[in-house]
């Protein structure tokens, strides 16, 4: 998790997550999200217990924000919206946590909209929170 942290502009976003199971289903959930494994997540985590500690990361390059906050896998609210050039950092509140997401300067998004965010789970890192060993990358 260490050296996830230390690559990359903006860093990784790491959410603190749980494993969960729902009618046989494995799920990453956190604070304000739920996310479905798909299944070569699940066979990674299959042999940690419900409700063990892990960390999600997610890139900003590798997120999708969407203006409808029905349509993506995480909801929030632009907090802060940093034009760079041709691209922008956009900064969004997950229940408090500060997620960045890499997107484009004319995207329209304002601070304060409300927003969705979407990702492809084999694309994302899961940690074990209190060693920070990968559990899936």
């Amino acid at each position: 998790m260490v050296v996830a942290q230390a690559i990359g502009d903006p860093p990784i976003n790491l959410l603190d997550c749980q494993v969960a199971n729902r009618d046989g289903c494995l799920y990453i959930s956190g604070s304000g999200f739920s996310v479905q494994c798909n299944e070569r997540l699940a066979a990674a985590l299959r042999g940690l217990p419900v409700g063990a500690a892990a960390s999600l990361g997610i890139r900003p390059s590798q997120i999708t924000v969407h203006q409808d906050p029905a349509r993506g896998l995480i909801r929030g609210e632009v907090y802060v919206f940093e034009p760079l050039g041709g691209e922008a950092v956009a900064t969004v509140s997950v229940e408090g946590k500060l997620v960045k997401v890499l997107c484009s300067w004319s995207s329209g998004l304002k601070i304060g909209d409300k927003v969705s965010l979407s990702f492809d789970l084999d694309t994302v890192h899961v940690f074990n929170r209190d060693t920070g060993r990968a559990l899936y990358a």
